[in-house]
């Protein structure tokens, strides 16, 4: 018998460059990453506090690296956090630098 098993899950599937996202629109951030911002919705940020840019900044970075960024931001006092985009994008971008600037030090292995 043939296994017809076929995967519907589209691993791997790269966003379309170029689509159109409405702004605000994290469907292609991996689900990791999303489940991690919704954490953050419900510590009490509202969605239209962080804008496109830091969805952008998300999707810039390694996933395990967003994660730590998003990590990072929500174990802030969120209340004394006037501009909750600006500071998350200081997160995501501290990140970027150390990326940048890391030398691409062999391959972390993470878990």
């Amino acid at each position: 018998g043939g296994m017809g098993l076929v995967s519907s899950a589209g691993f791997g599937a790269a966003p379309v460059a170029g689509s159109s996202q409405p702004p605000g629109n994290t469907a292609t951030l991996s689900v990791a990453v999303q489940s991690t911002l919704e954490q953050l919705y419900v510590r009490g940020v509202q969605r239209w506090e962080l804008d496109q840019k830091c969805v952008d900044g998300l999707m810039a970075l390694p996933e395990n690296l967003a994660i730590e960024a998003l990590q990072d931001f929500s174990c802030r006092d969120l209340h004394t956090i006037r501009n909750k985009s600006a500071y998350l994008m200081g997160c995501l971008n501290k990140r970027k630098d150390a990326l940048g600037g890391g030398g691409g030090g062999g391959g972390g292995g993470g878990g």
